[in-house]
């Protein structure tokens, strides 16, 4: 009954709470962006409600990413996930003439390291998704305030044609085409471009509400964002470029060859004691305390990564043991090959969104300045008794608003790409919230 007890029990508790922390972060698939460092002083405004609109804080992009940088639960849990591994470490390195208790104890130091190593990775990763989330919120704010500018504006065109039509009915000069039936016609495009208008209005708050939540502060912080355009049209990017920073800077690989090592080092702990029942590195730490992304085969496909199966005990022969060690690193080894490939498939999607936006922009821009041009001439000639046709104004200023709206969303889905980029680069192609460094 002596062999199936631990022979140290209280060195075995000391390493075990040693690595609890840290090997919990090693298999994990989160995202990435944002710098390092506390915000500077003063930037964060404090909450205040009932404000005069005068008097509420507008903050840049950069504003916005120093306080979720301070502010972000998401990013406090990371850090102090960290610190309880790097303080958990230190007690493992403090253990004096421990090998001689036990031949396994340097093994787990050296996992501990590559846990730590592993929940600096996630820190990291944790930065890059807040701040790829506050940029593209940012940006969302930006682009509903736009949409909601072009609905107020073909807003206000239809109904300013909606009482030139009724002021030129049954009138001589009037257009051929003009009755009653056709300004009935133009009072249902108003009505639909007033509907667009309320659609907008919600948007835009939905976009800065899902901002504060970005930066990780309350409901009752007040800001707002200040009048800009979205980000200028990025060229030359390629995408082999981009696939090999994501290879080389991404948070998913770093924590899958961290979580390697710590499985291939089991099968040496193992082989380092005679007894038939040891426990692994797993019994320190929950490494499946992270769900694993599961995929999606429906219209968005979305492959999913591998999980782990890190038993907390082994029960056996020395050789036994081993063996099952052996088995979790092949594992391991599909686990961190499959994180690769992942990273790989989202680079490259995402250089072919930004490709997609790029082109859409150059297509949408000309054509919004043509319609926006044919537009003012058809109500100046309307106003004026030149035109032969009040249906051809109704199309143009429905026409001239549709290419518009396609403009700004092209334009936000370029910027959405850029935060993308910077993204699944791991912060490497710093296009976006680079400038906040």
């Amino acid at each position: 009954m002596r062999l199936l007890r631990d022979p140290h029990p209280r060195l075995f508790q000391v390493w075990r709470a040693a690595l609890a922390t840290s090997l919990t972060a090693v298999w994990i698939a989160p995202a990435v962006v944002i710098a390092d460092g506390p915000a500077s002083p003063g930037s964060v405004p404090p909450p205040h409600s009932g404000r005069d609109a005068t008097s509420i804080p507008r903050l840049t992009l950069v504003d916005c990413l120093n306080i979720g940088r301070t502010h972000q639960p998401s990013i406090q849990a990371a850090r102090a996930s960290l610190g309880t591994a790097q303080a958990a470490q230190r007690g493992l390195q403090a253990i004096r003439l421990g090998s001689r208790l036990s031949r396994e104890l340097p093994v787990r130091k050296q996992q501990s390291a590559h846990g730590v190593a592993a929940a600096a990775a996630n820190l990291e990763q944790v930065r890059h998704d807040v701040g790829a989330s506050i940029a593209r919120l940012y940006f969302s704010v930006i682009y509903a305030r736009e949409q909601l500018k072009v609905a107020e504006e073909i807003s206000d065109r239809l109904q300013a044609t909606v009482a030139v039509g009724e002021a030129l009915l049954g009138q001589r000069g009037a257009p051929a085409d003009l009755n009653s039936l056709s300004i009935e016609r133009a009072k249902l495009f108003r009505s639909l471009a007033q509907s667009r208008v309320d659609e907008a209005r919600r948007g835009l708050g939905r976009a800065k509400a899902a901002l504060r939540e970005a930066m990780g502060v309350g409901p009752d912080f007040e800001f707002d964002v200040p009048q800009e355009p979205l980000p200028k049209m990025l060229t030359g990017v390629e995408k082999d470029h981009i696939v090999g920073l994501a290879q080389c800077h991404r948070g998913e690989v770093s924590m899958a060859e961290h979580g390697l090592a710590i499985s291939q080092l089991e099968m040496q702990a193992q082989a380092a004691m005679r007894r038939v029942k040891r426990p692994t590195a797993a019994a320190a730490g929950d490494v499946h305390a992270r769900p694993v992304p599961t995929g999606s085969f429906g219209d968005d496909y979305k492959p999913g990564a591998i999980g782990l199966d890190f038993p907390t005990l082994f029960v056996g022969p020395r050789e036994i043991r081993v063996q099952r060690a052996a088995e979790v690193a092949a594992r391991s080894t599909a686990a961190t090959e499959k994180a690769r490939n992942l990273v790989t498939l989202e680079a490259e999607d995402t250089y072919y969104r930004w490709e997609e936006t790029v082109q859409k922009i150059a297509k949408f821009t000309q054509a919004a300045k043509d319609a926006e041009e044919l537009a003012k001439r058809a109500s100046s000639a309307l106003d004026s008794g030149v035109i032969q046709s009040y249906r051809d104004v109704l199309e143009i200023l429905v026409l001239g608003a549709q290419i518009r709206a396609n403009l700004n969303e092209a334009l936000y889905n370029h910027a959405v790409a850029l935060t993308e980029l910077e993204r699944v680069t791991g912060g490497a192609f710093p296009v976006i919230t680079g400038t906040s460094r």
